[in-house]
């Protein structure tokens, strides 16, 4: 029989411990950067030409994710001076689309959440469940994430 001694042992503990806070980092700049981009691009909702108000209004009243991005998202906006960057892609983001969302109350959020008018836009709606999905993740790798065993020593 080959005898593992204790010192493989603890170095392929720390390789692996190592391996699961590099992922876990990662993970949890997924959720970072997924949520700012959220913010930054949702926040600039209200500031779209002549689709902002419809699209604006129909987000507050029938989806509470995207209502919060935007109003956490406007605020930031206007601290950060980014709410032409979120205006800038909203419009490369649905293009056509934002004609028929122009003072459609009833189907703004319909053509925003539901259809796709480019690959950016079929982007935007992966962007919009990254957060959550990616903070669940993260949670559940901290919580079952390795721990060195402490024993009692004589």
């Amino acid at each position: 029989m080959h005898a593992i001694d204790a010192e493989t042992v603890k170095v392929n503990r720390k390789l692996k411990t190592r391996r699961w806070n590099g992922v876990l980092a990662l993970v949890y700049l997924v959720f970072a950067t997924s949520l700012l981009a959220n913010l930054v691009i949702v926040g600039a909702v209200p500031a779209l030409p002549r689709a902002g108000p419809a699209l604006s209004e129909a987000i507050s009243r029938q989806t509470w994710d995207l209502h919060l991005y935007q109003l956490a998202g406007s605020h930031f906006n206007e601290l950060t001076g980014l709410t032409g960057l979120g205006v800038d892609v909203l419009q490369r983001a649905l293009g056509p689309g934002l004609g028929q969302i122009e003072g459609n109350l009833s189907g703004a959020l319909l053509h925003y959440t539901e259809r796709s008018y480019t690959r950016l836009h079929a982007a935007l709606h992966w962007l919009r469940w990254t957060p959550p999905l990616s903070l669940l993740a993260a949670l559940l790798l901290t919580v079952f994430r390795p721990r060195e065993v402490h024993t009692f020593a004589r």
